[in-house]
C-alpha cells in the first residue's frame, strides 16, 4: 500500500532541524566567549567600585565651605 502525503516519514522535518542544530553548535563557543568577557568586565568594575571611596570628612567640610563662599560671593553681586 503506497504512503499518502500525510503518512510520509517526516524527512522534511529532519532536513530543517539539521541547519538549526548546526547553527546552535556553531554559536555555542561565541556565547561562551561573550559570557567570559562579560564576567571579566564585571570583575574589573567591582574592583573599580571598591577603590572609589567617599571623601574624608575634612575634604567634605572644605568643599562645603568653598561652595558656601561662592554662593555668598554671587549673592552680593
Amino acid at each position: 500500500m503506497p504512503l499518502t502525503p500525510t503518512q510520509e516519514s517526516g524527512g522534511g522535518t529532519i532536513a530543517l532541524q539539521m541547519p538549526v542544530a548546526t547553527a546552535i553548535i556553531a554559536l555555542n563557543p561565541v556565547a561562551g566567549t561573550v559570557t567570559a568577557v562579560a564576567g571579566l568586565i564585571a570583575a574589573v568594575g567591582k574592583k573599580e567600585i571598591g577603590r572609589a571611596t567617599p571623601p574624608t570628612p575634612e575634604q567634605a567640610v572644605g568643599s562645603v565651605k568653598a561652595d558656601m563662599a561662592e554662593i555668598k560671593k554671587r549673592a552680593h553681586r
